[in-house]
């Protein structure tokens, strides 16, 4: 019987290189895109259908006041600008501490913003302090902006001036320009609920999406056990590279938050994670954001989007984009989505960078992104 024989080149005889060129590993075209459908339904359908139904479960419900829900408007709306009283503020000041920025004081009231507007603010409402460099709040200022017909309407910065008002708190007398007026009180989710519902939401995913990539995971995985303890140093390379990600991403914020005139705040995913980390079922949480969510996010972000998009810088590009969109879509405005989104869009180029040069191994960036977040909740306990 004739046997097929391995061809050898006479240069590959010089070079030594005797070894079998690698296979490429199947592409599972069809299972990609059962699993990114499969992660939009459960993302933007179930979840809907989720909430809905735990709006209506007393326990899983807060109420905010009226009183509340203008500090709470302040703090989602970059423009916005409340003066509330003095107790008003130290009743929810804890609550709020990260959140608003106060920049000074009126009468019994305190005036408070958004703390991304900070540096307009500085310009719009701060004067210079006799003679000197210092600059400190200018009641006269402020007084421009709240009086009937009001001479400052706009920020420095050219956004538009949003006076946030409620009915039931005090005001002081000369207030009457024009506000965006808050009314009765407010019901949405509580923490609880909110890691519950990511829970939930993980763990319905979890299964189909490795069910329609079952063979994807079994091959890298083989690849894994077959380099035994020399996995090591890939992953301790991709956590270093995460580290210089972080650099880039902080350098980047910064130069965009002074070319933009707007102070670096907390992204409101990280303040979502926050809230739920330290909730009543902040474990939940943990178990989602440190297990179950690097395990999606890699198969759906880098082998599903890498495997459906040929060329790799491409496939890149689009996969960073997506990954960082998806973490910035509750901003408050596209300037705050772009300073506060840069570190997501680095990260999801960090993943997919390590993902291509490990060979398209999935395990490899999914372990590195366990041990990013796990890192990171460490820190959301310690420090919050």
């Amino acid at each position: 019987m004739d046997q097929e024989k391995e061809h050898i080149t006479f240069e590959q005889m010089f070079k030594g290189d005797l070894k079998p060129e690698k296979k490429d590993k199947p592409i599972n075209k069809k299972g990609y895109i059962y699993a990114i459908l499969f992660y939009a339904l459960v993302m933007y359908v179930i979840s809907t259908v989720l909430v809905l139904v735990m709006v209506e479960i007393p326990s899983f419900v807060n109420e905010m006041v009226e009183e509340e829900r203008v500090i709470y408007e302040v703090a989602n709306e970059v423009g916005g600008l409340a003066v509330i009283p003095s107790r008003t503020w130290n009743d929810y000041r804890e609550a709020y501490k990260h959140a608003i920025t106060v920049i000074g004081l009126y009468e019994d009231y305190v005036v408070i913003i958004h703390p991304s507007n900070l540096s307009n603010a500085e310009a719009t409402l701060f004067s210079t302090v006799g003679g000197t460099d210092a600059i400190a709040f200018d009641p006269l200022k402020l007084v421009e902006m709240i009086k009937f017909n009001p001479s400052i309407t706009s920020w420095d910065g050219g956004d538009d001036l949003i006076l946030i008002q409620s009915l039931a708190l005090p005001e002081p007398v000369i207030f009457g320009a024009p506000a965006y007026v808050i009314s009765g009180p407010q019901r949405f989710l509580s923490t609880d609920a909110s890691a519950l519902l990511n829970f939930i939401i993980y763990l319905i995913m979890i299964p189909g999406i490795i069910y329609f990539m079952k063979s994807d995971l079994e091959i890298d995985w083989m690849e894994v056990k077959a380099k035994g303890k020399d996995i090591i140093l890939p992953i301790i390379i991709g956590y270093g590279l995460v580290w210089v990600g972080n650099i880039a991403s902080n350098i980047i914020s910064t130069y965009l938050s002074e070319l933009l005139s707007l102070d670096i705040g907390e992204a409101v995913n990280q303040q979502a994670i926050i809230g739920a980390v330290q909730s009543n079922l902040g474990m939940l949480m943990i178990i989602s954001a440190v297990f179950i969510g690097p395990v999606i996010e890699e198969l759906i972000f880098r082998k599903a989007l890498f495997g459906l998009i040929k060329k790799d810088s491409i496939a890149l590009f689009v996969s960073t984009l997506i990954f960082g969109l998806i973490h910035v879509v509750g901003e408050a405005s596209l300037a705050e989505a772009l300073i506060n989104g840069v570190s997501y869009f680095v990260m999801g180029f960090v993943f997919g960078y390590i993902y291509l040069k490990n060979d398209r191994n999935i395990w490899v960036p999914t372990i590195v992104h366990i041990i990013n977040n796990g890192i990171s909740i460490l820190f959301i306990l310690l420090l919050f």
